[in-house]
């Protein structure tokens, strides 16, 4: 990994703030029950001209300030000022090098960390509660442990927008928060083939809803890939209705 933060330095002209969580510090979160927040995002830009007298042409690049093993590791291309054909150049560049570290690179579109999920008027992600907040604890060591997903960080999440979509009610109190604070952090979780990511929403502090949301941006139009998506989106559910008929409390 640290090959790849070398080379994101290279692309800001500029040393990058970028942590590595070792397994130690982990360990002592889990110990102390830290919390874990919203982590700081890292941004700079990245200048597109190769001569002088090209035009003037830029990216933004947002990455996360941590770089930790059980966690994904966000790198987002933010542009306006930019053609397509040079954005898509960096991208490639990108990938190629993720290859030669043996870093297995995901591309996914802005969907995934936006607090709408339902943007496509005929792609509505599917939906399962599980009954209570214990029971959803056991499901999230499940999918890291037995199907293997890591967590993808947390997502800031306008109530209005999971209430419309899901029916999903957030218990907060809007009379201590600015409008602009208004927002709930959501735990998200990728696989590590990258086809999906699965967002779990709290209801009333009482059960909990899991969001699958598949990566269309990754599968393309391989359908073998859709196909284990799909397998693998129902023996989760299978797996959470037999945790939710259990007698767990």
């Amino acid at each position: 990994m640290k090959k790849i933060i070398e080379f994101l330095e290279i692309k800001a002209k500029k040393k990058l703030d970028i942590k590595i969580s070792t397994v130690e510090e982990r360990a002592l979160q889990v110990k102390n029950k830290i919390v874990d927040s919203a982590e700081r995002k890292l941004t700079f830009i990245v200048h597109l001209m190769k001569k002088k007298l090209d035009k003037y042409e830029w990216m933004e690049v947002v990455t996360n300030s941590i770089f930790d093993t059980k966690r994904a590791f966000q790198i987002t291309f933010n542009w306006l000022v930019a053609s397509a054909v040079k954005i898509e150049a960096q991208v490639q560049l990108l990938k190629r090098k993720c290859l030669h570290f043996g870093l297995n690179l995901v591309s996914a579109t802005y969907a995934s960390c936006h607090s709408n999920l339902y943007l496509h008027p005929f792609i509505r992600p599917e939906s399962i509660f599980v009954n209570s907040v214990e029971k959803a604890k056991i499901v999230e060591q499940a999918l890291i442990n037995k199907y293997n997903f890591c967590e993808d960080g947390k997502v800031s999440v306008y109530p209005e927008d999971v209430k419309l979509t899901f029916g999903v009610e957030y218990d907060m109190d809007y009379s201590k928060r600015r409008w602009f604070q208004r927002t709930f952090l959501a735990q998200q979780y990728i696989n590590r083939a990258g086809t999906i990511f699965i967002r779990l929403l709290l209801h009333k502090r009482e059960k909990v809803l899991f969001v699958f949301l598949e990566n269309r941006k990754h599968i393309g139009s391989n359908n073998e890939l859709l196909d284990s998506t799909r397998k693998l989106q129902s023996q989760l559910k299978d797996m959470i209705e037999t945790i939710n008929n259990s007698d767990i409390s």
